[in-house]
C-alpha cells in the first residue's frame, strides 16, 4: 500500500521516494552507492566449549565504545550433561550472560545475571533456567540486561513458575542490580516468550522509558503479545495486551516474535508475527503493527503490515524461521522518523532479507526490497536491523552464498546511506560455520550502531567439532565511510 504523495517534491517526498526502489526478490539489486565500508577484525567474546546462542547488543548513547552484549550461555551445565546439551534439554543448566567491554569491543568481562544457579541468593534464586537475552541502554548510560527465566526441566507450557526479568547496571554493565520481575507465569499455566525491549532515549516527554514486549503462551493455547512499560529505570511495571482474538478463518493462528522500538518523539511502536495456515493446510505469515503516542501507556489498532509470507523453512542442518525486526531513525537528517523493517522471506524459493519503510507512522508502506545482494539460490537469514545516529541503516544476518553447497554459512551485513534505496553488502566473519557442529544457532542476532561503525554480534561455530556444540559469541565493527 503506497501512500499518494503530491507533485511537488518537498523534503517529506523525497524522504519516502529514498526506499522505493523496488527489487523482485530473484532479481539483480540496484547498484549500491555507498563504498568505503571497511570490516575490523573478528573478536571472541567469551571462551566456552559449550553452547551460547541468542545475541543481543545494545551501545551506551553517552560513550559508545561502552557495549554490553547477553546470551544464552550453558557454561554451568554439569560435566556429566552430554554434549551438546540443548537450552531445552532436562541436564542443561543454561542463563543469560552479559558481556561487557569498556574499549569498543577489543576486550570483554562476563556477568551472569544474578540470581543463578549456585550464586549468591537474590530475586531470581528460585528459577532454574534463564534464556532469550534482552539489552539495553537509557540515555544517562544505565545499563538494563534480562530475559525469560523457568524454574523446572521442561520448556514453554508445563515449565512451572516462568517470568521476564530485567536487571540494571549503573556503571554501564561492570556491575548489576538484582533483577525485578517484569511479568510472571504461573505453574504449569502460563509461559512467557520472546521478550525483546528497547529504552526511550528522545529527550521527551517519555525519555527514560523502558519497553519490554513478548508473547505470553496460555494453557488454554493462546498466543497475546504483550508490552510493558517502566518509568521508573526498571523498578515497577505495568501491561497492556495488543493481540485480540484470531482473525475469522484462519486456522492454528497463534501471534509470536514481537519487538519494539522507539521513534524519535517518543513514539512506541511494537510489531509482531502471525503464524497461521493457509489454503491446504500451508504455513503462512501475516505481520502486524500497533502504535502508541502516550508512552507505552495505549496502543492503537493493529494494522497488518505484510499479509501473506511465505514460511522460511528450516535446511541444511539449521533451525530458522520468519520473523519481523523494526527499527526507527531517530536522527536529526531527512528520514527521522522513517521506520524500516526487515525479515526472512522465501517468496523467491530460497530465503532472502526483505526490507520495506514506512514514513507516516506505519499507515502505509513501500514495496519490499531486497537487502542481500546475492541473486542466487543461497539462504540468508536472522536478520537484524538498527539505524546509526547518523540515519545510516545497518542489517545483519546469516549468508550461506559463499559455499556453492548452502550449508556453511556467514555474518554478513548490509549497510545503507541513503535511506534504504541502496545496500552495501559484506561478509564480516572472517571463517565459515558448519551447522553440523549444532543445529541452533538461536532465533535471533543483533547488531547495534554508532555514527561511524556498525557491531554485529553473532553465534559462531568456528571453535567447534561436529556433534561438540560449541557455539561462541563473536563480534566485530563494521567502519561506515
Amino acid at each position: 500500500m503506497n501512500h499518494t504523495k503530491p507533485v511537488r517534491l518537498g523534503l517529506a517526498t523525497l524522504a519516502l521516494m529514498a526506499c522505493m526502489i523496488v527489487v523482485v526478490p530473484g532479481s539483480s539489486l540496484a547498484a549500491a552507492t555507498t563504498s568505503g565500508f571497511r570490516v575490523g577484525p573478528n573478536v571472541q567474546v567469551f571462551n566456552d566449549p559449550r553452547i551460547q546462542a541468542e545475541t543481543a547488543i545494545a551501545l551506551n548513547p553517552m560513550n559508545d565504545r561502552n557495549i554490553v552484549i547477553a546470551s544464552i550461555d550453558a557454561r554451568l551445565t554439569s560435566p556429566s550433561c552430554p554434549l551438546p546439551a540443548l537450552p531445552t534439554s532436562k541436564c542443561a543448566s543454561v542463563w543469560v550472560d552479559v558481556y561487557t567491554s569498556t574499549d569498543g569491543g577489543t576486550s570483554w568481562s562476563t556477568h551472569l545475571i544474578p540470581g543463578f544457579p549456585g550464586g549468591p541468593t537474590g530475586e531470581l534464586s528460585s528459577f532454574l533456567r534463564g534464556s532469550d537475552p534482552i539489552v539495553g541502554f537509557d540515555r544517562h548510560g544505565h545499563a538494563f540486561a534480562g530475559g525469560i527465566f523457568w524454574n523446572s526441566n521442561h520448556f514453554l507450557i508445563g515449565a512451572g513458575e516462568s517470568a521476564i526479568a530485567l536487571a540494571r547496571s549503573d556503571d554501564g554493565g561492570i556491575t548489576w542490580n538484582q533483577p525485578v520481575i517484569v511479568a510472571q507465569g504461573k505453574a504449569n499455566g502460563d509461559f512467557q516468550d520472546h521478550p525483546q525491549m528497547a529504552v526511550d532515549t528522545s529527550g521527551g516527554p517519555h525519555d527514560g522509558n523502558v519497553y519490554v514486549a513478548w508473547t505470553k503462551l496460555t494453557g488454554l493455547g493462546h498466543f497475546d503479545i504483550t508490552v510493558a512499560m517502566s518509568s521508573d529505570r526498571g523498578a515497577t511495571w505495568s501491561s497492556v495486551r495488543l493481540s485480540g482474538p484470531k482473525p475469522p478463518g484462519d486456522a492454528a493462528t497463534n501471534f509470536q516474535s514481537v519487538g519494539v522500538a522507539v521513534g524519535p518523539d517518543g513514539q512506541v511502536y511494537a510489531v509482531w508475527a502471525e503464524y497461521f495456515q493457509g489454503p491446504g493446510g500451508v504455513p503462512r505469515d501475516r505481520f502486524w503493527l500497533a502504535a502508541s503516542s502516550d508512552g507505552g501507556m495505549s496502543f492503537g489498532a493493529p494494522q497488518v503490515v505484510e499479509s501473506d509470507i511465505g514460511d522460511v523453512a528450516p535446511s541444511n542442518g539449521l533451525f530458522f524461521h520468519t520473523y519481523p525486526v523494526l527499527a526507527v531513525d531517530t536522527s536529526p537528517g531527512i528520514h527521522r522518523g522513517r521506520l524500516y523493517l526487515v525479515w526472512p522471506d522465501q517468496r523467491s524459493g530460497n530465503p532472502d532479507i526483505l526490507l520495506k519503510c514506512s514514513d507516516d507512522g506505519g499507515n502505509s508502506w513501500t514495496s519490499a526490497l531486497r537487502v542481500n545482494t546475492d541473486a542466487g539460490t543461497a539462504a540468508q537469514f536472522n536478520p537484524w536491523v538498527s539505524i546509526a545516529p547518523n540515519g545510516r541503516v545497518d542489517v545483519s544476518f546469516y549468508d550461506r552464498r559463499d559455499d556453492p553447497n548452502d550449508v556453511l554459512f556467514n555474518e554478513y551485513y548490509a549497510g545503507s546511506t541513503d535511506g534504504g534505496a541502496s545496500f552495501v553488502n559484506l561478509r564480516v566473519s572472517d571463517v565459515s560455520s558448519d551447522p553440523v557442529v549444532f543445529f541452533f544457532v538461536g532465533d535471533y542476532n543483533q547488531i547495534a550502531s554508532a555514527t561511524t561503525a556498525a557491531i554485529p554480534a553473532w553465534v559462531d561455530a568456528r571453535n567447534g567439532l561436529p556433534g561438540s556444540g560449541n557455539m561462541d559469541v563473536y563480534t566485530a565493527s563494521v567502519f561506515a565511510p
